[in-house]
C-alpha cells in the first residue's frame, strides 16, 4: 500500500507511465532509505541514536544521486532552456544573465534537497536531547524541581517522539516528491513544454 501510493500518487502522476516505470526504482528507494533511517534514528541507542539522516555528509549524498540522476538523464530540451531560454534576448545575450541564473538553479536544487532533510531531522532530535537534559539540570536545584522536571520532560520529550515519527514519514516523502519534480523538468520534451503553456495562459498564445 504505501509503495502503491508513492508510485501512484507521486511518480506516475508526475513522470508520466513510462518515465515513472524508469525512475521508480530510484525514487522509491530514496523513499524508504530515509523512511527506515529516520524511524531507527528515533531509537536512543546505538546504532539507532546515530541519526543517519541527521548527518549532512548523508543527505548531501542522497541530493548529489538525485542531482546526477536529474542532469545526466536530461532531455534536450531541459538543456536548451538553460543555456538558451524562451526569455528577451536582452536577458540572454550579450550578457548571459539567465543562463547564469539557470546554472546556478541546478545547483541550489540539490543543496536545498540536503539542507532540508538534514535540519529537519537534526532539529528534532536536538528538542528530544535539550528535553531529556532538562531533567539532570533540575536536578541541581533539589528533588521537588528534579521531581516536576521529570514529569514534564518525559511528557514532551513523548510528544516529540510521536512528532518525529510523523516527520519521518513526511522527510522521505517530500524528498521523493522534490526529486520526482526535478527529474520531471528534466525530462520534458519540447513539444509538451509548449502544451503545458497554453494550458497556462491560452488567451496569450492565441494573441
Amino acid at each position: 500500500m504505501l509503495i502503491d501510493f508513492v508510485y501512484t500518487g507521486v511518480i506516475k502522476n508526475t513522470l508520466g507511465e513510462k518515465n515513472g516505470r524508469k525512475f521508480a526504482p530510484y525514487l522509491l528507494t530514496c523513499f524508504f532509505f530515509i523512511l527506515v533511517m529516520n524511524l531507527v534514528g528515533l531509537i536512543v541507542i546505538f546504532p539507532g541514536g546515530a541519526n543517519l539522516t541527521g548527518n549532512i555528509a548523508i543527505t548531501m549524498v542522497l541530493a548529489l544521486l538525485t542531482f546526477i540522476v536529474t542532469n545526466v538523464l536530461g532531455k534536450k530540451h531541459y538543456w536548451k532552456e538553460i543555456f538558451w531560454p524562451d526569455v528577451p534576448l536582452f536577458l540572454k545575450f550579450p550578457l548571459p544573465i539567465m543562463q547564469v541564473i539557470e546554472i546556478f538553479g541546478i545547483f541550489t536544487k540539490p543543496a536545498a534537497l540536503c539542507v532540508r532533510l538534514f535540519a529537519n531531522m537534526m532539529g528534532g532530535h536536538m528538542i528530544v536531547i535539550t528535553l531529556v537534559l532538562l531533567i539532570f539540570i533540575f536536578a541541581a536545584f533539589g528533588a521537588a524541581a528534579t521531581g516536576g522536571s521529570l514529569v514534564v520532560s518525559i511528557a514532551f520529550t513523548m510528544f516529540m517522539l510521536a512528532l518525529d515519527v510523523l516527520v519521518s514519514f513526511i522527510q522521505a516523502y517530500v524528498f521523493t516528491m522534490l526529486s520526482t519534480m526535478f527529474i520531471s523538468m528534466a525530462q520534458e520534451e519540447e513539444h509538451e513544454h509548449k502544451d503545458n503553456v497554453e494550458a497556462l495562459v491560452p488567451d496569450a498564445v492565441e494573441a
